[in-house]
Parts: C-alpha cells; structure tokens; sequence
C-alpha cells in the first residue's frame, strides 16, 4: 500500500509521527509502551470515524466485522509495507534503544 493521492496526507502522518516520536524522547518509557499509546488512539479514532455513516448503534453493530476486517486488511498493508522498508535500512534508520520483543 503507498501513500494515499491526498495533498494533506504527509502532514498529517508526519506530524502523528512527530508526536510519538517527541513522546518516545521526553517521557523516557519504553518505546513500546509509546507505540502501544498511538496504536489505541488510531483503534479509538478509526472506530470514531466510523460512526458518521452509522444511523444507530444498531446498525453500526450491524457493519462491525466488515469494518474491523478493512482496517486489519489495511493495517496489515501498511505494517508489511513499513517492516520491508526497515529491513532494507536497517542499517540507515535510527532504532530505540533494544527492547526485548515477545513471542
């Protein structure tokens, strides 16, 4: 998946990115506690942005699992996309300092 054909769309990313970013630095938590943050706030937001087309709770109930489906399809595009370009700069990026990941 690239980047959506929308003008605004790198300012938005970037300044999200900017924000955990500055969180990641200023707070001194692990960074995963960090990316645990803005991924609840993108789940709490993209479920929000979803209830404008809903005319009741009802029928936002009624669209729950094809909207959850799109979003992890999506989500997943995005993550893959974001892992290969790590794996190909690896060596170029910044990285937090090591954190242990769990299995």
């Amino acid at each position: 998946m690239s980047a959506p054909d929308d003008p605004g769309f790198a300012e938005r990313y970037n300044a999200a990115l900017n924000l955990l970013n500055q969180q990641a630095i200023s707070t001194g938590l692990p960074v995963g506690h960090i990316a645990t943050s803005g991924a609840f706030a993108v789940a709490r937001f993209s479920v929000w942005s979803m209830t404008g087309a809903a005319k009741s709770a009802e029928d936002l109930e009624k669209h729950r699992q094809p909207v959850i489906d799109a979003f992890l399809r999506t989500y997943r595009e995005m993550l893959d996309e974001h892992y290969d370009d790590f794996v190909r700069n690896f060596d170029g990026y910044s990285r937090p300092q090591a954190v242990e990941v769990k299995s």
